[in-house]
């Protein structure tokens, strides 16, 4: 019991320090001179000190059996992340000690699931304050509870999650990585020689979707083009209004088909598209996307041949999630407008459905890659 109780005071990167720092023989040849400066009268047994001091060998870490797993999803912004961990729990759930900790709850609580605050739902917006937390919490938690292999679930290598995985030789660490735009992703490439296994997140994403066996054509028709509406309609009452207003100007200036992908039950829209079913969509009838330039609709349109408007919520979406569609647009037929008036959305609508030639072949992914099943198979086998 002792020993449980001293890997866990230890469990922290502080904690750690601190004791390599007390236990040095530079701090114990102070701790001699600084006593011996009080008591003088301890000159006599001085050299027997130091020499004990010297021949004094350093603790040694005693290895633990550690056979738990936590998987970890972490969001400074949105649910993508926890959202992703929580779809992964089918698929690891036949692992006997499995822990989860994200930063926001999607559905119901999973087994052995803990919540913390993101970074931005703080009082204080300190980032090294809220590594500082997550790095004690995670630290004490993997302590506790024997976990052996931490499971990353971001697009950044948080420093709280990254100095666990530095500081413990007895855990394991994954990181399933969202890719960032290009100058933003070189930021990362110094953590990732600290994990065991390196998992695109998309991949993953991927594999996890509920699979059927048929196709979702969209009823081409000819002579009108057919609309994809992907906007976040449950995160505030203003998005209803906007794709209402982009409703009803597409229906009145243009000859289209309109299918509104949904994220919820409760919500009855004509011809909606229910999220799971996303990579059954048979992308070749779709001529237009209009999404929010979020991770989740930037993995719609990285699958999708036809063209996109782009309508980024500011409140919500990442300066650099828009930088890269920025990126994108330079290369392909992508619209950002971040000032939807209406005019503004009819002048897009028409460049975009009527004045350009169809492109995007460079982006489209032509059927369901093999590499997203091996990614996961790749998982469970680090995980085993």
């Amino acid at each position: 019991m002792a020993e449980k109780n001293e890997s866990a005071v230890l469990a922290t990167h502080e904690a750690k320090e601190l004791s390599r720092l007390r236990n040095s023989t530079s701090f114990k040849l102070g701790v001699l001179i600084t006593n011996l400066i009080k008591k003088p009268w301890r000159l006599f047994r001085f050299p027997y000190d130091i020499i004990r001091v010297l021949i004094d060998k350093p603790l040694e870490h005693k290895s633990r059996k550690c056979d738990g797993l936590i998987v970890i999803g972490l969001d400074t912004k949105g649910k993508y992340h926890s959202h992703l961990v929580t779809n992964l729990y089918p698929e690891l759930k036949d692992v006997t000690d499995i822990h989860f900790l994200t930063t926001s709850l999607v559905g119901s609580p999973l087994e052995n699931h803990s919540i913390i605050p993101g970074p931005r739902k703080m009082k204080n917006r300190d980032p090294k304050g809220w590594n500082l937390m997550v790095e004690r919490y995670v630290s004490s938690y993997v302590a506790n509870n024997n976990i052996g292999k931490i499971v990353l679930v971001s697009d950044y290598p948080f420093k709280g999650v990254l100095d666990v995985i530095k500081s413990n030789p007895d855990v394991e660490g994954c990181w399933i990585k969202t890719t960032l735009p290009h100058d933003l992703d070189k930021q990362t490439n110094h953590a990732q020689s600290d994990f065991d296994l390196i998992l695109d997140s998309d991949k993953i994403a991927l594999a996890v979707v509920n699979e059927t066996k048929d196709r979702l054509p969209l009823q081409k028709r000819k002579g009108r083009s057919n609309v994809v509406i992907d906007l976040p309609a449950k995160l505030e009452s203003k998005s209803d209004d906007l794709v209402n207003r982009i409703r009803s100007i597409l229906h009145e200036n243009f000859e289209a088909d309109m299918y509104q992908i949904i994220y919820g039950s409760d919500k009855e829209v004509e011809r909606s598209i229910p999220n799971k079913f996303l990579e059954q969509i048979d992308w070749n009838s779709v001529d237009l996307i209009i999404c929010d330039g979020s991770i989740r609709s930037q993995r719609v349109v990285d699958n999708s041949d036809c063209h996109v408007l782009c309508i980024p919520n500011k409140k919500l979406i990442r300066d650099r999630q828009i930088e890269r569609f920025n990126r994108k647009g330079l290369d392909e037929d992508i619209i950002i407008l971040p000032n939807p008036h209406d005019l503004a959305i009819v002048d897009a609508l028409e460049n975009l459905l009527i004045t350009r030639p169809s492109k995007g072949e460079g982006r489209r992914v032509k059927s369901k890659s093999p590499t997203t099943a091996i990614s996961l198979d790749v998982l469970r086998e680090w995980i085993i």
